[in-house]
């Protein structure tokens, strides 16, 4: 990494996403089953209903949001909506979870809180005065202390390197800065113990606001296109087993249907037929893409004998 860095390379990380695959499947179906193309990078994310499922904690087979600690941290929530996902996004990891009590209690209102100052207000007030972001802490040292953009990048590098000596460092350098631009001790000392914590994950929040987004997608083909979304859900994941079992038992509470594997009528993946999802071959034990392949060209078979036979 760092290496390469000074010779001028930039990283960049690709991550192969099923779940941009699952979108594309639903988005597919609903075109074919009721001609109604969605675009979904053109979706406002600001649908009620969708994030009534995401707070209603029917978040199986949604991007990120599935484990029972984002269930059970979007069902404290009085209300969800996009900045809500986004925080959700970044809270829910190691670290930064233990501000999820603090931070829903503030959302919900039953936790009374002051900003330690008006800047600090403007930077922190969608997440109720709780450090969520690097471009939180970015935005605060160019308010307070007067940062550059390019030195507050610098800080938030600092900031990420997780060595004790370097953050001390970045924030005695952030305390004289706000000296120079005349505010006091009490609130330097306040903003030092603010960021010291945060050091070690926070989170961007370009990124997470990325992974929300695509988290919206998938809950608002679950919400609106449930068997469309769900038989796309079963065909990515075909051949996880797990996965498979519990997104029948999912289909199945929306009251889906699931026919069984047929081997004239089963397509690879899950179909859906008759308002029913039929399960695919792919997700049948022991069978292989070759052996698969072989069946659908033969097909029609008319006994278990001529399958046999042929």
């Amino acid at each position: 990494g760092p290496t390469l860095e000074k010779l001028g390379y930039v990283k960049f990380d690709f991550l192969g996403l099923k779940n941009l695959s699952v979108i594309n499947i639903a988005r597919n179906l609903v075109k074919e089953r009721h001609g109604i193309h969605i675009d979904p990078d053109k979706l406002e994310p600001d649908d009620e209903k969708v994030f009534k499922t995401i707070r209603d904690g029917w978040t199986d087979g949604l991007f990120q949001i599935e484990s029972d600690g984002m269930k059970k941290m979007f069902k404290s929530l009085n209300k969800v909506d996009f900045n809500t996902l986004i925080a959700g996004v970044s809270l829910y990891r190691p670290g930064p979870m233990e501000n999820i009590p603090e931070y829903s209690a503030r959302a919900n209102g039953i936790r009374e809180f002051e900003y330690l100052s008006p800047e600090i207000k403007q930077v922190t007030s969608e997440t109720f005065g709780i450090l969520v972001y690097q471009e939180q802490i970015m935005k605060m040292s160019q308010l307070l202390g007067g940062y550059s953009a390019g030195e507050a990048d610098m800080l938030r590098k600092g900031m990420g390197k997780k060595d004790d000596v370097v953050v001390e460092g970045e924030i005695k350098k952030l305390g004289q800065r706000m000296r120079d631009h005349g505010h006091n001790e009490t609130l330097i000392k306040q903003v030092g113990d603010l960021i010291r914590p945060f050091a070690g994950y926070g989170f961007n929040k370009s990124h997470a606001a990325a992974y929300a987004y695509i988290a919206y997608q998938t809950a608002y083909f679950k919400t609106h296109y449930p068997i469309e979304f769900m038989a796309a859900l079963l065909t990515i994941f075909a051949t996880d087993e797990t996965k498979v079992t519990n997104y029948i038992n999912e289909a199945k509470r929306v009251g889906i249907r699931i026919l069984p594997p047929d081997v004239n009528k089963s397509a690879r993946g899950f179909g859906i037929e008759e308002g029913a999802i039929r399960f695919g071959l792919a997700g049948t034990k022991g069978l292989g893409d070759a052996v698969i392949q072989h069946i659908m060209e033969a097909r029609p078979f008319v006994s278990l004998s001529d399958i046999v036979e042929r």
